[in-house]
């Protein structure tokens, strides 16, 4: 397409041409809102002619119902603040695009007499945005099943292999034990064979915490919690506020209870801290968990694998994770919403 720039014309004439041939929306407003400059991508925007705009166009006007939406933006752009946001914007012809708007206060003696505006289509960025953001939760996703199926992989060797073997060594000595006199160093290595298995056991559980499948998320969360205090000395509360999370799916409650677990697993070797409070809140899609511990000075280690496996399932429900440390307490707050 050529343009013809003016050979004589001023800088000001100029600048109008070039303002003509950009595809964003360029305009000025001044202090009562009417327009005084609109370059000419409002024909391919909004269907309008710089001549039905300039001098005669009310901005509420040309926005309609997103007017209210920008009326925060307005006042404090005439209140001397530059503003920019993002925004849908429907078009004329029924296109809805990701707009990128700026408004820029203009002063004259100090005062603001207008603001300028630069509405820029970054609809291709956010499509892009949006498909990064997808293949990085992909990922993510991932590598939770992944650590999953390798939990499984370790809780079969363990059950089926390691375990049974202990299990039939305890036999044959229990077949020993019969056939001669008590033997004490035979009855202690029972004794050790016995909680070896027992230890094991437990270990498949926290590997595979098959509760949360078979009785739901808050009674095998509450199971869990319970076995934990009776292996060590810690009193925890724990409260989830909504039933309605057993309709989440499965995989999803498992993640919960992965959360609390490594949370667990974080505390368990501070002894100083024996007060454990758990709250879980659901209110659909929404989702936060308050874990906190009776000891304000503690810092959770942001290096552990525990406090990593946190992040990443935080990370891919595109949540947040707080570290809060109040006069009596150091809690982890988490929150975040499911996907629809």
């Amino acid at each position: 397409m050529t343009v013809d720039i003016p050979q004589n014309g001023n800088l000001s004439d100029i600048g109008l041409h070039v303002a003509d041939q950009i595809e964003a929306m360029l305009s000025y407003w001044d202090k009562n809102l009417i327009c005084r400059y609109a370059n000419k991508a409002f024909k391919h925007w909004f269907g309008l002619s710089q001549s039905q705009m300039i001098d005669k166009m009310h901005l509420s006007e040309l926005l309609g119902e997103v007017f209210e939406k920008n009326r925060t933006h307005i006042e404090a752009a005439l209140a001397g603040t530059r503003q920019q946001f993002e925004r849908e914007l429907l078009l004329f012809n029924g296109e809805v695009k990701n707009v990128l708007t700026t408004y820029i206060p203009h002063f004259e003696q100090n005062k603001v007499s207008g603001f300028f505006v630069h509405v820029a289509d970054v609809t291709k960025l956010k499509t892009l945005e949006k498909e990064l953001k997808y293949t990085h939760q992909q990922m993510l996703r991932s590598v939770i099943e992944s650590q999953e199926e390798e939990r499984m992989r370790i809780a079969y060797i363990l059950g089926e292999s390691v375990n049974q073997t202990l299990v039939y060594c305890k036999m044959i000595l229990q077949m020993e034990l019969k056939k001669h006199t008590e033997n004490a160093a035979e009855s202690s290595l029972i004794q050790n064979v016995n909680k070896a298995i027992g230890e094991l056991n437990e270990l498949n559980r926290n590997l595979v915490p098959s509760a949360i499948e078979h009785f739901g998320f808050i009674k095998g969360t509450a199971d869990y919690i319970d076995n934990f205090t009776a292996h060590t000395q810690h009193e925890i509360f724990f409260k989830c506020t909504n039933e309605a999370i057993e309709s989440i799916a499965l995989a999803d409650k498992l993640s919960f209870f992965r959360i609390i677990q490594n949370f667990l697993q974080i505390v368990k070797a501070n002894t100083r801290a024996l007060h454990i409070n758990i709250t879980v809140q659901y209110h659909a899609p929404k989702i936060s968990f308050l874990l906190g511990k009776s000891e304000k000075s503690f810092h959770f280690d942001r290096s552990s694998k525990e406090y990593k496996d946190i992040q990443i399932r935080v990370e891919y429900y595109g949540g947040t994770l707080e570290q809060i440390h109040t006069s009596s307490a150091s809690i982890l707050k988490i929150a975040f919403a499911l996907p629809q």
